[in-house]
């Protein structure tokens, strides 16, 4: 097919309200940097790289921040006001509590899929999708604004509003994420074990 990740805009979630983790899971360390500024350097290959936030203590990353047009609409909020500051018509969102993440996940999604998907998300080995390392189509905005306008902020329903591709990978392991302190230390133990 020949898609390059340049075709895409990579939009970093770093809006969530880390309830159970009880701080900012965006700045949470991998070794001596934090997930954000690790995950911003695995995203170098993309057309831009957007992070969705409401906080300025990301600036110092140097990338477009994007803060949530319409407040408390969970991740669909973000990806709404970051879809509109798109330059590309595709853009792969990633959660920032993913420390496992490899590009390899995106350019197979990307490779992979159907051309007019209009989402194209990942299921991993233990049959989980995973909307927040996913693929979504910029014109999609119009979906987004009408799904939040009725108050239904669940992503596994535009998912299925969608013409979605889904992608299968036989591993699990890239598509961890972080939620609360109990994991976090897990996954650190997890990291030394594995130097």
């Amino acid at each position: 097919m020949g898609r390059s990740l340049e075709q895409l805009t990579a939009i970093l979630m770093c809006g969530g309200r880390s309830s159970r983790m009880g701080i900012d899971k965006s700045q949470l360390l991998i070794g001596d940097q934090t997930f954000a500024q690790v995950l911003c350097n695995r995203l170098e290959g993309f057309s831009e790289v957007i992070i969705s936030s409401n906080d300025d203590a990301l600036d110092f990353l140097n990338k477009k921040i994007i803060k949530d047009e319409k407040p408390g609409c969970g991740p669909l909020g973000g990806i709404l006001s970051s879809l509109r500051a798109c330059i590309t018509s595709y853009a792969f969102v990633l959660a920032c509590d993913m420390p496992r993440f490899s590009v390899d996940i995106v350019e197979h999604l990307w490779q992979d899929s159907s051309a007019n998907a209009e989402i194209i998300v990942p299921r991993s080995s233990d049959g989980r999708i995973h909307p927040l390392c996913a693929v979504y189509k910029a014109s999609l905005i119009t979906v987004i604004e009408d799904q939040i306008g009725r108050r239904d902020l669940k992503m596994v329903n535009l998912i299925n509003r969608c013409k979605t591709c889904i992608v299968d990978f036989p591993f699990a392991d890239s598509f961890l994420n972080i939620n609360s302190p109990e994991e976090y230390l897990k996954y650190q133990k997890s990291t030394h074990h594995s130097n």
